[in-house]
């Protein structure tokens, strides 16, 4: 049998870019230079490229970062995730090809407008001499070399004498996993508080979502069986592609604010959690926009408020195709055909 760091690649990304800032420098510029600059001009560096310009860069890095969240583990720094090495060999990789070779298309684009974006820059600042900017401003190859699309990829293999440090960190993955679920419902919650009486299925989007990325990971430890059959079971009784109100309402927002409390989950997965002791007497049967607020300490929104949405494209790996696809990966179930007593066993595990 392979040995868990056998079953793991490690992923790092790279992704840089700049404003190609014209460098204004005392230094570097004569006493003649310096005499032509208006009043109060402050020497420094000056962006010339304005920020709207460099948003497709930053989606593409959070695109291939997303992708790398949705199967697999932050580890160790910022930016570095253990993925299974089968998710990379069948689809992470032909992915991050995709988004780098995107990245590098739109450097080349940018590049060829860099003396359009230089020249409108000086036009912005008429007070300066437009002689003294050009000279500050960097070449095309300089700016080229400050935008980077790579990552790497790695497997780990302890150096010897260290078996024991890298077994260590690779059993605590499981715990990586709960605390970045639980921070996925968290976040999800803060941005999509439940309106009043009904929720839109962005939040099945996002359930389906994480048990897509448990079930690839389940190999690393047994306490992500019991998260995985929960969240199945949940899914399997949420109907695709319709308000929740109801029970349904009830039911999507407790499970999410179950999910969200980082201290009950790893019950949950340690097989010590009653769930009967963390819903208490909540009936699902009520509306849950008047028991859920209270019961978990949310604030209540807008008695006119809108129902709380999340675009599919928010929560997937990036793609409408991608969000389509989870939405029909289970037969949707009409919600006149739940019963109280099939929401509740969701809760308690009958």
């Amino acid at each position: 049998m392979l040995k868990l760091n056998e079953r793991v690649a490690l992923i790092t990304l790279n992704f840089r870019k700049t404003t190609g800032n014209i460098q204004l420098n005392q230094t570097e510029f004569s006493a003649e230079d310096l005499a032509h600059l208006p009043p109060g001009f402050r020497l420094g560096t000056k962006p010339v490229i304005e920020r709207k310009r460099l948003t497709v860069f930053d989606s593409l890095k959070d695109e291939a970062t997303l992708l790398l969240k949705n199967h697999g583990i932050e580890f160790m720094t910022p930016g570095s995730f253990i993925v299974p090495i089968e998710s990379y060999k069948g689809f992470i990789k032909d992915e991050l090809n995709r988004i780098c070779a995107r990245y590098e298309t739109e450097v080349k684009n940018l590049l060829a407008h860099w003396n359009e974006y230089c020249e409108a820059f000086i036009k912005a600042n008429p007070n300066c001499s437009p002689e003294l900017l050009r000279k500050g401003r960097p070449s095309v190859e300089r700016i080229e070399r400050s935008f980077k699309s790579e990552y790497m990829t790695a497997k780990i293999v302890p150096v010897e004498g260290d078996e024991g440090e890298v077994e260590t960190r690779l059993s605590n993955l499981s715990e990586n996993l709960i605390s970045s679920v639980a921070a996925d419902c968290r976040n999800f919650l803060q941005k999509n508080k439940p309106g009043r009486s009904s929720a839109k299925s962005g939040s099945r989007v996002l359930l389906q979502r994480i048990l897509t990325r448990c079930k690839e990971l389940e190999f690393i430890s047994p306490r992500v069986t019991p998260l995985i059959e929960f969240l199945q079971n949940c899914l399997n009784k949420l109907p695709v592609g319709v308000s929740y109100t109801g029970n349904l309402f009830g039911l999507v927002n407790g499970v999410l604010f179950f999910l969200s409390d980082e201290r009950t989950l790893k019950r949950l997965c340690d097989g010590t959690l009653d769930t009967s002791l963390v819903f208490g007497g909540y009936n699902l049967g009520e509306t849950g926009a008047d028991v859920l607020p209270g019961l978990y300490g949310l604030e209540e929104t807008d008695k006119g408020g809108d129902a709380a949405e999340a675009d599919s494209e928010d929560i997937t790996a990036g793609t409408v195709e991608a969000a389509k696809a989870v939405e029909t990966a289970s037969e949707p179930v009409p919600p006149e055909e739940l019963t109280d007593d099939e929401l509740s066993a969701l809760f308690f595990g009958a």
